[in-house]
């Protein structure tokens, strides 16, 4: 900074340096030729430049003269000129300020943004529950999302779908979780979790239930979770999960399962 401002305003500063060694110069040759400093014994050794001191004593004595029948226009002036060199430091002070504040701000933004970055947030579904519906019935889960992470998350999509397949019969299942925008906007802290209902997009039959019950039929539950990180990073947790009527817990599907690969998290 101190570079930049030398560069930028640095021969200003060097010819107001001049100027005042110029005046301070002026005022020791006045009053050097005037004898108030010299010693008797060197006085001797200046006989040889008294042209040239006549001169300097000459001009000096008329800057001096004209400036005592000017003091009050010389004063004004240097008090105006004083004034703005003062205002334009102090302009250029708070540009400085200015600057370093941007600076220091963009700083800690860049150093939250690295520190989100390596202490990302991370949403899994903890578990699920639900009950079998009568005959002619929805079927619906309760979801528990929790944050796994280290810093909060915010949820933005949500896609569910609750439906029945035949056991052991490859895309006998039929479904839907297109991710749809997400009504709550308040972040998950780290450790907490979000409560999220889903609902199948059908009616359960009454050919499907008992079936469901006995193992010929899975009752499934697959999904996808949407969120953000404060960076505004986006990204996506998904599951899959197969209902057990005994424990009323939708549970991990086998590694080999159609679906398994649907339980990922970005």
């Amino acid at each position: 900074m101190l570079r930049r401002f030398w560069d930028k305003y640095g021969a200003i500063l060097a010819l107001g340096f001049v100027i005042l060694l110029w005046m301070v110069g002026l005022a020791l040759v006045v009053s050097t030729v005037q004898g108030r400093h010299w010693h008797p014994m060197w006085r001797g050794h200046y006989e040889p430049f008294s042209f040239f001191i006549c001169a300097i004593r000459t001009v000096a004595q008329s800057t001096w003269q004209w400036a005592a029948d000017h003091f009050t226009i010389i004063s004004t002036t240097l008090t105006a000129v004083a004034t703005a060199v003062i205002a334009w430091f102090t302009r250029t002070l708070y540009n400085a300020t200015k600057q370093q504040a941007q600076l220091t701000r963009e700083i800690v933004e860049l150093g939250n943004k690295e520190f989100i970055a390596t202490h990302r947030p991370q949403l899994r579904l903890r578990y699920a529950v639900g009950e079998l519906p009568p005959a002619g019935n929805f079927a619906t889960a309760e979801l528990h999302v929790a944050n796994v992470g280290q810093s909060d998350a915010v949820i933005q999509q949500i896609g569910v779908d609750i439906f029945v397949r035949r056991t052991n019969v490859p895309n006998s299942g039929v479904f839907n979780a297109a991710p749809q925008p997400w009504s709550d906007s308040s972040s998950i802290p780290p450790g907490k979790e979000a409560r999220m209902d889903a609902k199948s997009a059908r009616p359960i039959n009454a050919n499907e239930r008992p079936h469901i019950v006995t193992g010929g039929f899975q009752l499934c539950l697959l999904g996808i979770v949407n969120y953000v990180d404060r960076n505004q990073i986006v990204r996506s947790t998904s599951f899959f999960r197969i209902y057990n009527p005994n424990t009323k817990r939708f549970l991990r599907a086998a590694k080999d399962d159609q679906y398994a690969e649907w339980d990922y998290e970005d």
